[in-house]
Formats: C-alpha cells, sequence, structure tokens
C-alpha cells in the first residue's frame, strides 16, 4: 500500500506545469510508533524496600534486580522484585547508580568517585 502527496504547480487554469510525487508510507509509518501507547505494566505493586531512604538507581538481568540509594543501602531481588533483601550497607556513600556488567555482575557508583563491583549473583 503506497500513500503519495502530490504537489502541483498550474501556468494556467487548465495546463500542468509541474507535479511532485512524495511517497508518504515511511512517514506515517514514523508517525504510527508515537500514536498508540505502549504498556510496559498493566499494574504496579508497591514494595518496602526495608529501608527509609531514598533508592536512587535500578538495574537488574534477568530476575536478578539489584537497587542502591542514599547513606549506603544496597538492595537486592532475585525474584523479579516480588520480594528484596537488603544488603550489608556500604557505610555513608551516597550511591547515585548501578549497572550490570557484561558478564552479569553489578557495578554501583556514588558521590565522591566511589563505586562497588559485585561478583555475586
Amino acid at each position: 500500500m503506497h500513500f503519495n502527496l502530490v504537489f502541483v504547480t498550474l501556468v494556467k487554469a487548465d495546463w500542468w506545469l509541474n507535479m511532485r510525487f512524495f511517497n508518504l508510507s515511511m512517514l506515517i509509518l514514523f508517525c504510527s510508533l508515537f500514536a498508540f501507547p505502549i504498556r510496559a505494566a498493566t499494574t504496579w505493586t508497591v514494595q518496602d524496600d526495608g529501608t527509609m531512604q531514598s533508592v536512587r538507581g535500578i538495574t537488574g538481568s534477568g530476575d536478578v534486580l539489584v537497587a542502591v540509594g542514599n547513606t549506603g543501602n544496597r538492595m537486592r531481588s532475585t525474584d523479579a522484585g516480588v520480594s528484596w533483601s537488603l544488603l550489608a550497607n556500604s557505610g555513608s556513600v551516597w550511591w547515585h547508580d548501578v549497572d550490570p556488567a557484561a558478564n552479569g555482575d553489578f557495578l554501583a557508583v556514588g558521590e565522591s568517585g566511589a563505586y562497588a563491583y559485585s561478583d555475586d549473583d
């Protein structure tokens, strides 16, 4: 199926001077990508993380999720976020983000150049 846009320039009322065709198929396809909302999840459930501090970063690899936050808090879920366990507190470092490494480990970065590397699952 093709959709065309045609621009016509007239010299006189009954003479065509120039006719240009523009294929709109790709434009319509591109616009349709943003026309319909995509649902990531149909329902959300609040989970207690076991701490009153803010969570600053969260990431996952498969069903294993890791979250980091203020005052050294690190949390882990092995069931895709259904339940969380608080890991050993790493002190007063305020963690900003966490990211999975290529081998499935996790790297957390924090203030003043602090970082933590997890080589366990």
